[in-house]
């Protein structure tokens, strides 16, 4: 019995994270699709692509700001992207800002001194205050970090050692430096309730210089108690108008909600995803009798398999908060499949899958209400038949992991 287990990248998340890393970006083919280009004798002359990190931006001095340009900001990183956080991050939730302008290094803004630490947040506002700025909110830095082409780090060939060496080789699409490269930086804003524990209340934005890599994502958030004083807690300021816009909620939903979605609108999902579109037209999940009889081969039921809880049709889990994952166990032409996908509101995206290829046993798919961030498959439950579980690995990735 052949078995294959596959975890599959989106090729959205994948095209973002070559752009942040500086990859140079092909265009299409002039005219492909194109009825009009089709009549057109002459070629139209191509236009300049966007160069949003050329040239580069003139070296800071003492007192520098840059200048933000009113637009949109997609906060938080896509559902399922490597080293998400997802109960902290959106799920690149668009945000309008107002243009403004933000210091080009930490606090006091000058190369030839080191960034201010160990002030609390109501002091690092009142410095900023004092120079007729104000405390940036965790909104302008994400924007000032990211750009215009939603850059995964706050400079397109980041190396966080470089930067922590060096503030003024780390540069971000905006002409900002060392955003949150040098230490965590204060923000104006303060955490939903239960993001954090009751203490920890103040966004901070960045990480300490030796943190790990991910940490340094433009996307990363954390919390801070107002009043701490670490050496490790710098900020910068910002100038204009307060913004309006704030950090949309990180929803926390139910664990585990069973039989969702209905026949149909799993079915055109499945047909929405490349991986799964081939099957989506006969997959149909395992009906109640056929479940109960792969128990009964295995000498169990429904009522034995307590405190565990056996999948019925397909199953909306939540792992961990703000991650939202479909999963389905059903029958299709070439085998036996559990299907795993993110239902985002811009349409399904695929997360992974476990098959019986040319086999089809069903596939049972069973929760127990207080372990949340695992599920456990089988196709012979309790006697040794083959499965494993389904989890987020290190990297905030669903995995499928046969045992």
């Amino acid at each position: 019995m052949k078995r294959a287990a596959t975890v599959l990248v989106f090729s959205a998340a994948a095209t973002l994270l070559l752009y942040a890393c500086g990859e140079k970006q092909v265009a299409p083919a002039e005219g492909a699709g194109s009825a009009s280009a089709l009549a057109a004798p002459a070629k139209a002359t191509p236009q300049p692509r966007a160069a949003p990190f050329e040239p580069a931006p003139p070296p800071p001095v003492a007192g520098n700001e840059r200048s933000v340009p009113a637009g949109t900001v997609n906060l938080g990183s896509e559902t399922g992207s490597a080293r998400r956080n997802p109960a902290h991050e959106a799920d690149h939730v668009a945000s309008v800002l107002n243009a403004f302008q933000i210091d080009a290094l930490p606090y006091p803004n000058d190369p030839g001194k080191p960034p201010m630490s160990a002030v609390t947040r109501d002091e690092a506002s009142a410095l900023c205050t004092g120079r007729g700025q104000r405390l940036c909110s965790e909104l302008e830095w994400e924007r000032a970090c990211k750009g215009e082409q939603d850059a995964v780090y706050p400079d397109r060939k980041f190396d966080a050692a470089r930067c922590a060496k060096q503030a003024t080789s780390c540069v971000s699409a905006f002409g900002v430096f060392a955003l949150g490269t040098l230490g965590r930086e204060w923000t104006s804003s303060d955490a939903a309730g239960g993001e954090w524990d009751g203490l920890r209340t103040a966004v901070v934005r960045g990480a300490a210089r030796d943190a790990p890599e991910p940490a340094h994502r433009c996307a990363a958030r954390d919390a801070a108690t107002p009043k701490s004083r670490s050496d490790s807690l710098i900020f910068r300021c910002c100038r204009g108008p307060a913004q309006t816009a704030v950090y949309p909620a990180i929803p926390d939903q139910p664990p585990f909600r069973d039989s969702e979605p209905d026949a149909k609108t799993l079915a055109a999902a499945l047909a929405t995803m490349p991986e799964t579109r081939d099957v989506a037209a006969k997959f149909r999940t395992w009906s109640q009798s056929e479940l109960a009889q792969a128990l009964s081969q295995a000498g169990r039921s429904q009522s034995s398999l307590a405190p565990w809880q056996a999948v019925r049709g397909s199953l909306g889990w939540s792992p961990v908060r703000g991650e939202q994952v479909v999963i389905a166990s059903g029958d299709t032409p070439r085998g036996a499949l559990v299907v795993a996908y993110y239902p985002l509101p811009r349409g399904p995206r695929f997360a992974g899958s476990y098959e019986t290829k040319g086999e089809h046993t069903p596939v049972l798919v069973a929760y127990k209400s207080d372990v949340r961030d695992e599920l456990l498959f089988s196709t012979c439950w309790g006697c040794g038949g083959e499965g494993g579980a389904i989890r987020l690995d290190d990297t905030a990735r669903l995995r499928f992991l046969p045992r």
